[in-house]
């Protein structure tokens, strides 16, 4: 089912090299974007320093890569994140980092968040998009955004961006997070999210939840879980690799479980869980990797980001 997913990938340019150069050549719009950031408030919701990923005693032989071993159990940690758009401004999006401890010096990272698809096709969309919204809001930011896109794509891109930040969120214990972007397991090519077992709010709250505290409470009351689970690539029209603003049309399989134990969210515990590094390059052996253009957009924005982070404490 996943034979030939290899000869779907496309690069801009027609190779990786001068994709790269592309993404490489917006590194200072990534720096404009990173310092304009910086006078937000933390966005970190939630941290959780122990948790569980327990892998499905009845994986399927194509997803048992690495150490996705049937019935094994790993330390994981948490990150829950409150995302930013294009603009600066505050969304309804949130964010699940997570971190399994596969070994002594062996980790894997899982970077997701509750809208199911990017708002941009790819790593050179979604960069312009930044290049064109950093600095400015409203109307500003959506005349900019036409102007880079074009009309059709400016405007596919804007209603994407605008039904995201309207999405009510009610608990991070009750949100979908997904992977929104594909990714290599071994012969398999697959997009990934995690399912809550907690039921959403049968009604709405009248006022904006305090997300943070609300998750912290519920976990004092009782512990949490998700599932795990994974879309194994098609066809590059029902699963398409290289428009991330597409949904996937493939069954939904469980890999694993993610455990949360109820427990007090310590200070200590927060900060612990502040300081990892999470980021999707993060993976525990070479038969993993993510892919597509938005995720190579990533990276560089990530080592970009960290740079300046480094240079600001020194």
């Amino acid at each position: 089912m996943s034979l030939g997913w290899r000869d779907d990938l496309r690069y801009h340019g027609g190779s990786l090299r001068k994709e790269l150069a592309a993404i490489e050549a917006l590194e200072q719009d990534m720096r404009d974007f990173a310092r304009a950031a910086e006078p937000r408030p933390a966005p970190m919701l939630a941290g959780v320093k122990r948790a569980y990923v327990h892998v499905s005693g009845h994986l399927p032989p194509a997803l048992r890569v690495g150490f996705l071993l049937p019935g094994a159990t790993y330390p994981a940690h948490l990150r829950f994140t409150r995302l930013y758009a294009p603009t600066g401004s505050a969304m309804s999006q949130v964010g699940l980092a997570v971190r399994i401890v596969v070994g002594p010096n062996a980790s894997h990272d899982l970077v997701m968040t509750n809208a199911e698809r990017y708002y941009a096709r790819d790593g050179l969309e979604a960069m312009a998009t930044l290049r064109a919204c950093t600095g400015r809001r409203g109307l500003a930011a959506q005349l900019a955004l036409l102007r880079a896109l074009g009309l059709r794509r400016g405007l596919v891109v804007a209603e994407a961006l605008r039904t995201q930040a309207r999405v009510p969120v009610h608990s991070l214990a009750s949100e979908t997070y997904w992977s929104q972007t594909p990714y290599a397991f071994g012969p398999t090519a697959l997009r990934f999210h995690a399912a809550p077992l907690a039921p959403k709010p049968a009604t709405a709250a009248r006022t904006r939840p305090d997300l943070g505290a609300e998750f912290a409470n519920r976990l004092k009351r009782e512990g949490l879980r998700f599932d795990l689970r994974a879309q194994r690539y098609l066809d590059a029209t029902r699963t398409p690799l290289n428009d991330c603003s597409q949904f996937w049309l493939a069954p939904h399989e469980t890999i694993a479980e993610l455990v949360i134990p109820s427990q007090e969210l310590t200070a200590e515990d927060l900060a612990f869980v502040a300081a990892l590094n999470i980021n999707p390059f993060n993976v525990a052996s070479p038969e993993f990797e993510p892919l597509g253009s938005v995720n190579r957009a990533r990276a560089r924005a990530h080592a970009v980001s960290n740079a300046i982070q480094r240079a600001e404490r020194a």
